[in-house]
């Protein structure tokens, strides 16, 4: 899913990268407009298709993808060797099959011994990178 928010000045690049149209950078353009554009317009590519889409997240989804969800019940507390996913993200790993750092407590390391590949993915909403958990060979990486 490609979204057009600021996108002006990487657009080039980012065609490039995914060898689209003049048709379609125009598209994500026209998303990433400050007039008349809503956040959640792009194009969805599957399978050498490109389609312009939009989305709206639920105030819950937006967030936890910007970061500001708090759990209303946090855990425990995890023993050393432990970790836990907290309660009000488990629905996340459930559906999504990728764990966040921020989504658990303890020894994250575990995860590597169960079956988990270890990624670093850009924050949303803010700078910086965080770690992201999935099963081995779930994610493929392309930089």
């Amino acid at each position: 899913m490609l979204l057009g928010a600021n996108i002006k000045n990487a657009i080039k690049d980012v065609g490039e990268f995914f060898g689209l149209s003049d048709d379609e950078k125009n598209t994500l353009l026209e998303c990433g407009d400050d007039e008349g554009a809503t956040p959640g317009q792009g194009l969805l590519m599957v399978k050498g298709q490109k389609i312009p889409i939009r989305f709206e997240a639920s105030p819950l989804e937006h967030a936890v993808i910007k970061g500001k969800y708090e759990a209303e019940n946090p855990p425990d507390a995890c023993g050393i060797g432990e970790f836990k996913i907290m309660p009000d993200y488990q629905w996340l790993v459930d559906d999504h099959r990728i764990i966040l750092t921020d989504w658990i407590l303890g020894d994250s390391s575990l995860l590597q011994k169960q079956g988990y590949e270890k990624h670093r993915v850009s924050r949303i909403g803010e700078s910086g990178t965080r770690m992201c958990f999935s099963r081995r060979g779930m994610l493929t990486v392309n930089w």
